[in-house]
């Protein structure tokens, strides 16, 4: 009590009345259940402030041993009076860090603050001031590491957003609305090396969907494990690059496809790939580049006779508007004088940037 009613005059005439020194197991329950009757979304902060003044006493209140009895954890297991985080995105949050409601929720449908990183757009986050002791968790029904299944379905919406419209986006949440405030590069990190440890218990058909999944973050985009190798002789951004040393999961990255080196068989399938995925638009100026060094290096490798490999398919090259078609389907032209002679609309000629040496 405050003001007048804290001295003892009042103090005794209230505690005749009922008013109690401590809070113990019956108390706690009915306040929690009071906080849960008032969950509405948005939250009202007064709500939220409540909620987390009543989770502390679990820290700090009262070192009573009755809240640790099993009886008592089980019960507020059951009620959803814990005040968690969540991450929401939108085209507006733009800042790293995006931004996060608070909602009610039980303890087993948020996840520790070290776990965010693991489930962080799946699950709430409880406050590390909230969190109880880890000798109630079990009781509680926190889970630690979340479950498998949590993580891959977080990982799948870093990467394509939160909706059917984000479904299209090759960059996921990374350029609209990142909801961490860590580096993309830091919470990827985080689960390569959860699904390294736990690569035996994915199921064939999501290790099958995730080789095609663009889910590891390169200078500010999204890529394929395939597209990633140990080594790279130089530089074929924006389509291929070289393993980051920050992810640290050989297993999981052999798996999905990442390779040593790449070979001409490499090139030859990245070539058909990207021919299906422009579909008949043409390359801009770093695209380009980049394809023209991959043929640079296929060629070298076939008249070198070190390339160890065939073409996988038809090699695709540029034509001269700078579409990618088939090889067999161009021409190049070695007789410019000709060429204004014949009715060119239904012939493809090689980009001027190759040659026949």
């Amino acid at each position: 009590p405050e003001g007048e009613f804290a001295s003892e005059p009042w103090l005794l005439i209230l505690r005749e009345l009922g008013l109690r020194s401590r809070i113990d197991k019956e108390t706690f329950l009915e306040c929690a259940r009071k906080i849960e009757a008032q969950r509405a979304v948005p939250l009202a902060p007064a709500v939220g402030e409540q909620a987390a003044r009543l989770l502390l006493c679990l820290q700090t209140g009262t070192g009573s041993d009755e809240f640790y009895s099993v009886g008592f954890t089980r019960s507020l297991a059951s009620i959803a009076c814990v005040p968690a985080e969540r991450a929401t995105q939108s085209d507006s949050d733009a800042a790293v860090g995006g931004a996060r409601d608070v909602v009610l929720v039980q303890f087993s449908e948020a996840v520790v603050p070290a776990d965010r990183h693991l489930a962080g757009t799946v699950m709430p986050v409880i406050a590390e001031s909230l969190v109880p002791p880890q000798l109630m968790w079990s009781s509680l029904g926190i889970v630690t590491p979340p479950p498998l299944g949590v993580v891959l379905r977080h990982l799948r919406l870093l990467c394509s957003g939160d909706g059917p419209e984000q479904g299209c986006n090759q960059n996921g949440l990374l350029d609209r609305g990142w909801p961490f405030d860590e580096t993309p590069a830091h919470v990827f990190a985080a689960i390569f090396r959860h699904l390294e440890s736990h690569w035996s218990k994915v199921s064939p058909q999501v290790k099958e969907a995730l080789k095609e999944l663009p889910c590891v973050p390169i200078g500010g985009r999204l890529i394929k494990a395939s597209r990633l190798f140990l080594r790279l002789g130089e530089d074929l951004a924006p389509f291929m690059f070289e393993l980051p040393r920050a992810f640290q999961a050989p297993t999981l990255f052999k798996a999905l496809g990442t390779r040593p080196s790449p070979t001409v068989g490499d090139y030859s399938a990245f070539l058909n790939e990207l021919h299906a995925d422009t579909r008949g638009f043409a390359l801009n100026p770093n695209e380009l580049a980049a394809v023209l060094k991959v043929i640079r290096l296929v060629t070298v490798a076939l008249k070198s006779g070190t390339s160890g490999d065939a073409p996988s398919g038809t090699l695709v090259i540029p034509d001269d508007q700078s579409k990618l078609a088939p090889l067999g389907d161009c021409l190049f032209n070695d007789a410019s004088w000709l060429r204004g002679r014949v009715e060119t609309s239904n012939l493809r000629m090689t980009h001027p940037s190759l040659s026949l040496a």
